[in-house]
């Protein structure tokens, strides 16, 4: 049995003497009355700004724009008044702290988890902001201890309804929010506000494969074992494109599946694409499933998904033990977001309610979650996204999303391996959503920035269809999930 670390990867912003496990931590002094707990496998960088105010950046943030300096130099003259232009330049998976604030990367997948707790001895409130809901049993005065999970099927699913996190009092933190840790109050984000005087649609497409192609350079720069995630769609193609655009030497790999578990597309298009760029593809195969996998996932996650395609699966069926040490493992996550994901789906305008159809578990608590995030929306609008892009923004990437982050940061701890979303990058997103809405539906401004960037990929299709039988087969296979999914009951 591999030595396992429950702070692996994860960070823990409490109250000086708030938090008992120290052991293993590294721990930065915020401020006078805060310290940050950063477990091993975690970037923790922490910079002087010209007011003499201390930036700390967890996780790991690249930038996108090619005449701007690195994110760490950035923050050396980064103020509160700046700060939010200066990260949204940032791709990655990250959090910020400074000033008294906490802010997410641009989808929130470096997960902030926060929670206001009562110190009887001193009388006083105390924010917690955490990566891991593990934390809770080390915070010396939480009321629930003993049972913190509040939604154990949403947990079970991988898609608790945000702020909810699944776990009782704690929220978790949106990206169009910023936390004041001093007195656990929440504030609007200026985001979706600076994309102005964009130039035609040719311009915005060149603009944006530049941003694409210089965060894959800077990935490449910090890691020399780059693994690109490859299907037959779209996301995980521009990812690739960027990379061979860039000069990035990497591998890409798809995960083989069962035979109705994955699209003939995603078999075969995969190893022909990485050839005609000059990259060797890795077919990864499922193994038999190992026990002592099982124990240290079940030691590490209280609550997760055990579906054929979740991480559980690929970790204890041996599908991660291909990419060595230290590897760097670069995905499309985030690429959907403006292609109208839920268009066909659902009518424009909706509330979360009516869209919590999409959610796997139907669980009151999840329904709770989604009249408080369609609180947050009435409160704080932002006019260019309607109801639906917010959703697959601030729901689906992260509150599903990030679960996958999570999950492989905690079992990935014997190779110290990061799972990067390259797309996740606030002003490419504004430049999307300012695209006319009709050269975004079904990823047309995908397919033109893949053209632009690698010409020679034009006569391979998009995701084709499956033969008539195996659709057929497929649908008649997930029917009880599909029937289970409508009554509201965990499958």
């Amino acid at each position: 049995m591999v030595h396992c670390h429950m702070y692996y990867g994860q960070f823990v912003l409490a109250p000086r003497n708030g938090f008992q496990n120290v052991h293993e931590l590294s721990i930065i002094e915020i401020d006078e009355d805060t310290n940050l707990y950063s477990g091993p496998g975690v970037r923790v960088i922490q910079v002087l700004n010209g007011e003499r105010q201390h930036w700390v950046l967890v996780g790991e943030a690249y930038q996108s724009a090619p005449d701007r300096p690195s994110p760490a130099d950035e923050l050396r003259t980064a103020t509160l008044s700046t700060i939010e232009d200066v990260v949204s330049h940032w791709s990655g998976r990250w959090a910020l702290i400074g000033y008294g604030h906490v802010l997410t990367d641009a989808s929130a997948m470096l997960r902030c988890h926060y929670v206001m707790i009562d110190d009887p001895d001193i009388q006083t409130l105390h924010c917690y902001v955490f990566s891991s809901p593990n934390a809770l049993q080390d915070i010396p005065h939480y009321a629930h201890t003993a049972d913190p999970v509040e939604d154990i099927r949403a947990l079970a699913s991988g898609w608790v309804a945000p702020p909810r996190s699944g776990y009782k009092q704690v929220r978790l933190l949106l990206p169009s929010q910023a936390l004041n840790y001093r007195n656990g109050k929440i504030e609007p984000r200026d985001v979706f506000s600076r994309a102005a005087q964009l130039g035609d649609y040719t311009q915005q497409i060149q603009e944006i494969c530049r941003r694409y192609t210089t965060i894959m350079g800077n990935m490449a720069k910090a890691n020399d074992n780059l693994w690109i995630a490859l299907s037959g769609g779209r996301d995980s193609r521009l990812v690739l494109c960027a990379a061979h655009a860039a000069g990035v030497c990497a591998k890409t790999y798809t995960f083989e599946r069962s035979h109705f578990l994955m699209s003939e597309a995603d078999r075969y298009l995969p190893s022909q694409i990485s050839s005609t760029l000059g990259y060797v593809h890795h077919s990864v195969q499922r193994k038999k499933a190992q026990p002592e996998k099982h124990q240290l996932f079940d030691k590490l996650i209280i609550a997760y998904q055990r579906t054929p395609s979740s991480f559980y699966s690929y970790y204890v069926h041996g599908y991660l033990d291909s990419f060595g040490q230290d590897a760097m493992l670069v995905n499309g996550l985030g690429g959907e977001l403006g292609r109208g994901y839920y268009a066909e789906k659902i009518s424009a305008n909706v509330s979360p309610r009516e869209l919590s159809r999409q959610l796997y578990a139907q669980t009151p608590q999840n329904k709770n979650g989604l009249d408080e995030l369609w609180q947050w929306w009435e409160k704080h609008p932002i006019p260019i996204l309607d109801q639906r892009e917010r959703f697959y923004w601030e729901a689906r990437l992260t509150g599903w999303a990030s679960v996958a982050s999570y999950q492989i940061h905690y079992v990935m701890q014997e190779q110290n391996v990061q799972y990067i979303p390259a797309l996740n990058c606030q002003y490419v997103y504004e430049r999307i959503m300012h695209i006319d809405e009709r050269a975004r539906v079904a990823g047309g401004h995908i397919k033109d920035m893949i053209a632009y960037l690698c010409p020679q990929l034009s006569h391979f299709p998009y995701n084709p269809p499956d033969p008539r039988y195996k659709r057929l087969a497929s649908k008649i296979k997930g029917a009880p999930r599909v029937i289970a999914r409508k009554l509201g009951v965990n499958w």
